[in-house]
């Protein structure tokens, strides 16, 4: 054997041993990654001073064999708009529209929810709401974006970009020529009797956006009266938060209300006929999307939607012991008749909303009360 060669065939003895050993331990893995179990098709029109919600939400796979008929029953929808419209009913105020086979209105209407329909389902039948909110007369596409983001919250979805839209909305005529914005959304909702937290909006939730329960009624990120069941739970004194993560102090002036399962203290201040409510509650740390729950609050009292390079100049920072927190101060004297005031921090897995809201002259009077208030807590560390 030629000098030198033993030592070349040693060399790749051993590299091919290396090889072989490497082969062993660094095997391929295959993971499964679960998907997202729900679905939502929803789509928004407006009409005049009307926007208008329609909504389904449900099993990913079998929702999804409805997405056909969904699109059939919008496109034969008839929005009222003057009184006497054709296919309004007798009173103009709720839309016309031809059910699928099988499809049934379920209830009458009863406040923002004009109609419930049933679809049928394996199991149960899928409720699709119906919905209407007076339009707050800005622009019609940011509103609808607005919404579809909360919506998207909803599903623990993140926003959707500017060049997502044309990719993920469809645009419907209905029978009318309304034009309808249409989505159909895989994710995954809480669970029963868990409110939405969501990328978040706030929502979003925001939740999200809009109304005191959300646009399209009953949806709110973080507190909505309506939802707390009478005689709820007393909220915790005043300076004594036993099962909060922080510490305060409350103006003596405020009177401790009872509270529902998502608010964890609400204070009541009356000062002749004006009424405001403080209430103080927490969602996941996923529904801290600034700019979503700034622009839900405006919303709620009819300020148009803030930009986001316009949202810096419209939040001030509070250091709230262990956590930071932003501030707003929105006035809707007038537009809505009233203002909020606001803040939102997080502290762990948890986002914290404080608000304030009520008739815009009696919040202008608690003003330096809430602020003194907010200045007082401080968060414990973590």
């Amino acid at each position: 054997m030629a000098p030198g060669v033993g030592s070349i065939l040693a060399f790749a003895g051993a590299l091919v041993g290396l090889l072989a050993g490497c082969s062993e331990t660094e095997s391929i893995r295959r993971y499964r990654v679960p998907k997202p179990p729900h679905r939502m098709l929803a789509a928004i029109s407006i009409q005049g001073a009307d926007a208008w919600f329609f909504k389904v939400t449900g099993d990913r796979e079998e929702l999804a064999t409805k997405n056909a008929e969904f699109e059939a029953f919008l496109k034969s929808v008839r929005l009222p708009g003057a009184a006497g419209t054709p296919g309004a009913d007798s009173t103009g105020t709720k839309p016309a529209w031809t059910l699928p086979d099988g499809w049934k209105e379920a209830t009458s209407a009863t406040g923002e929810r004009v109609a419930t329909i049933e679809i049928p389902g394996k199991d149960k039948p899928f409720e699709l709401t119906v919905t209407r909110l007076p339009f707050p007369q800005r622009s019609a596409e940011q509103y609808t974006q607005q919404n579809i983001n909360r919506w998207r919250t909803q599903l623990r979805l993140g926003p959707m970009m500017p060049g997502d839209w044309d990719k993920e909305t469809r645009q419907l005529a209905g029978a009318t020529g309304n034009k309808l914005t249409v989505v159909n959304f895989v994710g995954t909702l809480p669970p029963p009797g868990q409110r939405p937290g969501g990328m978040g909006m706030g929502g979003m939730g925001m939740a999200g956006l809009g109304g005191a329960s959300g646009p399209d009624g009953g949806e709110d990120a973080d507190d909505s009266p309506r939802s707390r069941p009478p005689g709820g739970g007393r909220a915790p004194p005043a300076g004594d938060p036993a099962d909060l993560p922080f510490t305060f102090t409350a103006p003596g002036e405020w009177q401790s209300a009872p509270v529902g399962p998502f608010a964890k203290l609400t204070y009541r201040i009356a000062d002749g006929s004006d009424t405001g409510e403080i209430t103080v509650s927490s969602l996941s740390a996923a529904a801290n999307d600034l700019l979503a729950n700034v622009n839900r609050w405006r919303g709620q009292v009819q300020l148009p939607p803030l930009m986001p390079a316009e949202l810096t100049s419209q939040v001030r920072v509070l250091q709230l012991g262990a956590a930071e927190g932003s501030y707003v101060d929105l006035d809707g004297a007038g537009t809505s008749g009233q203002s909020i005031l606001g803040a939102i921090a997080v502290h762990g897995d948890l986002a914290w909303f404080f608000k304030f809201k009520g008739p815009a002259p009696l919040v202008a009077r608690e003003r330096e009360r809430f602020e003194t208030f907010m200045k007082s807590v401080r968060f414990k560390p973590l």
